[in-house]
């Protein structure tokens, strides 16, 4: 197997370091790291392959653009053999097009200077999702989907357009295209090679965007046949009723320094299911996410209004231009067991956004103690919480501000709860990546784990994500094949505590 790249490596470490370093659990009250900071998320789309049209007022673009602060929008490439859009080589069907250019106009202007990211990708339509001309029996010919983008590129240009960031193909295994890593090489490749010659900017390309990561070894493919270069963006979609982390950081192992976007996480839309459930399920998959270093998102199907809408905009918007941060609470770090307390906190600046979810059926938290690690509070502690799945507004109001580092809440049975303040003065930090002297190298790891720093005398165990002593040792060379695939910590004699994972 390929060794992984060192700017991979550093990814990871950097992600062990900072982002999710784990902690005993905390025996009551939840604890705020507001220095421990994770990926920043900076782009927040809006989904157009549903209704091209949908952007058609300005009140709608304003909430969109500027209340919701969306910095892109998702468009679709039309064409296929009942509704042939790009029928021929060379040859667009203007009409095709118009609802799809009008909003993305509107959200032009009113984005404004502040501008407004570009990202295309195939509309697919089963299996009848590419036209006759360019596929065969076995899927795409890459030559002839290249000339296809081009032209859709070339169109969107002369229509003061520029497409910024391009899937070439979505769930494959909802279409024909049999788009495998070696097409989509092939694929890039040609259409790299049309935009000099035809004279158009390169889009940035992103891949696979599987229905859900780590599909047929896609990734892994790329990067054993050294063509991980013809991806520019990691992005991938994610079921909440499935949440595949796991298969995300494989993935993720492979994918490296490069950025990462979930490009259509779902909340589900059912009105016959229970609407908190759904918000938990959908809640805690985005987090999956942001733990891992998302800085990019894209709901499928999101909404404005009703109970679903609120919730989803309560859950998205405050991450948007944030970091996450560190945070333990009774059930400890990195829980993923639905009904557990679940809470996660983001740092915009000097605002901080906390979530708690206690969807447990019977277990109440009465005046549950929110503390911070460092800093203080800033005013009051204002906050929003669902406990009815038919209403659309949560219950809203001040927490209970103990001393300048620690509020209360109720945290009924079946609530969801947002909490959004103003962080003070910051001192007597102890982020991870200042006092943390030890790191690990390669990280993912499939055998030999290497540990730098390890001072003299000092030892170590390495335990699973239950808490679970695996392994002890002494040495700087540390046998980890036996492991099972996931994520691990490793905890020194003398205080240092980082993750690695088992690739």
């Amino acid at each position: 197997m390929k060794s992984i790249p060192t700017n991979l490596c550093f990814l990871f470490l950097l992600l062990a370091l900072f982002s999710n370093q784990i902690r005993a659990q905390t025996g009551g009250d939840a604890i705020i790291y507001p220095e421990e900071k994770g990926t920043l998320i900076d782009a927040f789309f809006y989904d157009l392959k549903q209704w091209a049209g949908a952007v058609n007022s300005e009140s709608k673009a304003n909430d969109l653009f500027v209340t919701d602060g969306m910095n892109g929008v998702r468009i679709s490439i039309y064409g296929n053999n009942s509704k042939p859009a790009h029928p021929s080589a060379g040859v667009v069907v203007e009409s095709e097009y118009t609802g799809l250019i009008s909003s993305i106009n509107l959200a032009k202007t009113t984005r404004g200077t502040s501008g407004l990211t570009i990202f295309a990708s195939k509309k697919l339509e089963g299996q009848d999702s590419f036209p006759d001309w360019v596929k065969d029996e076995d899927g795409i010919i890459p030559e002839q989907y290249a000339t296809l983008l081009a032209d859709f590129i070339r169109y969107m240009n002369s229509k003061g357009i520029e497409i910024d960031v391009l899937g070439i193909d979505n769930e494959r295994v909802y279409n024909e295209g049999n788009m495998t890593p070696q097409k989509h090489k092939e694929t890039v490749d040609f259409l790299k090679a049309f935009s000099v010659s035809d004279q158009f900017t390169m889009p940035l390309i992103i891949g696979h965007e599987d229905y859900g990561p780590n599909k047929n070894d896609w990734m892994k493919t790329l990067s054993e046949n050294d063509w991980l270069d013809r991806i520019d963006l990691y992005g991938t979609h994610y079921y909440p009723q499935y949440r595949p982390k796991s298969k995300l950081i494989t993935d993720l192992s492979y994918a490296g320094d490069k950025p990462f976007w979930s490009t259509e996480p779902h909340w589900d839309n059912k009105s016959e299911q229970d609407q908190l459930a759904i918000a938990e399920q959908a809640m805690c998959a985005l987090w999956d996410q942001t733990d891992l270093g998302m800085s990019g998102v894209m709901w499928w199907n999101y909404e404005l209004t009703s109970h679903r809408g609120y919730m989803m905009r309560n859950a998205t918007v405050p991450l948007l231009d944030s970091q996450p941060i560190d945070m333990d609470d009774i059930d400890g770090r990195d829980i993923s067991t639905l009904g557990k307390l679940q809470t996660r906190a983001f740092r915009k600046g000097d605002q901080i956004t906390v979530y708690a979810i206690n969807m447990s059926e019977t277990l109440d938290y009465p005046n549950y103690g929110f503390n911070l690690n460092s800093g203080t509070i800033n005013g009051t502690v204002a906050f929003k919480q669902w406990t009815d799945e038919s209403a659309t507004i949560g219950n809203s109001g001040s927490a209970n501000l103990i001393s300048d580092t620690k509020f209360e809440l109720n945290l009924p049975a079946r609530s969801i709860t947002s909490f959004t303040f103003n962080l003070g003065t910051v001192t007597g930090t102890t982020s991870v990546s200042s006092t943390s002297t030890i790191f690990v190298f390669p990280n993912p790891v499939s055998d030999i784990l290497s540990i730098f720093g390890l001072q003299a005398g000092s030892t170590y165990a390495v335990y699973n994500l239950n808490g679970e002593k695996i392994l002890e040792g002494e040495t700087t060379q540390l046998n980890v094949a036996n492991l099972n695939t996931g994520i691990y910590i490793l905890k020194t004699t003398d205080g240092k505590i980082l993750k690695f994972i088992k690739a």
